[in-house]
């Protein structure tokens, strides 16, 4: 499914204003029960487009692998930054991503002229950052950066099901479904991957 924004649009003002580093910036795995947040950070030439790069949520996994290797190939700078399930479950999701955020801002081998965030407001001082909700549909960038984090994340969670094969990681990817519900009343939580702090994983434990 197409976006019924010019993904472009926002990016393009912001260039034709004078800002030449346009950084975008989204997160994978706020609301999953288990795992990791994957925070994607993301710097295109102004010059580059490309018309399948959208919102993560709506491409299919073949599809997001493939936009991966694009991103990385022809982005000025594209980054993820891993916050792990102890980190989530000590500052909560919202403080945990946006942690994560200023980590690859600060950090970045490129400043950014200005940053263009999915959802979260980031104050760093002398940065200009603009929050969109639902950027990753909006933006070009925020979306190339929501495929970043997701193609990371699922990738981590990948791996984790060869190691814990029987709660279903490789379907649900750590996400509140039925299975995984299901799977933890059968085998237990696990340490150091499911956060403890969510009201789901609460209520299970107790059980």
């Amino acid at each position: 499914m197409l976006s019924s924004y010019d993904l472009y649009e926002i990016e393009n003002k912001l260039h034709a204003q004078g800002y030449k580093y346009v950084a975008g910036l989204d997160e994978a795995g706020r609301g999953s029960w288990a795992g990791p947040i994957y925070v994607g950070f993301v710097i295109f030439d102004k010059k580059y487009k490309n018309d399948k790069i959208n919102d993560s949520k709506k491409l299919s996994k073949k599809t997001r692998e493939i936009l991966y290797d694009e991103i990385k190939k022809h982005a000025l700078i594209s980054q993820t930054f891993m916050i792990d399930v102890e980190c989530v479950d000590k500052y909560n999701v919202k403080e945990a991503s946006k942690y994560g955020m200023k980590e690859l801002i600060i950090n970045s081998n490129i400043k950014p002229d200005i940053c263009l965030i999915d959802y979260e407001k980031i104050e760093i001082n002398k940065m200009k950052t603009i929050s969109y909700t639902k950027g990753d549909e909006k933006c070009f960038s925020i979306a190339a950066a929501s495929i970043l984090a997701k193609v990371e994340r699922d990738r981590y969670m990948e791996n984790v099901h060869k190691k814990y094969p029987n709660y279903g990681f490789n379907r649900h990817v750590g996400y509140g479904t039925k299975l995984h519900s299901d799977m933890i009343k059968k085998y237990g939580i696990i340490n150091n991957l499911h956060r403890k702090s969510f009201k789901p994983i609460i209520k299970l434990m107790s059980n």
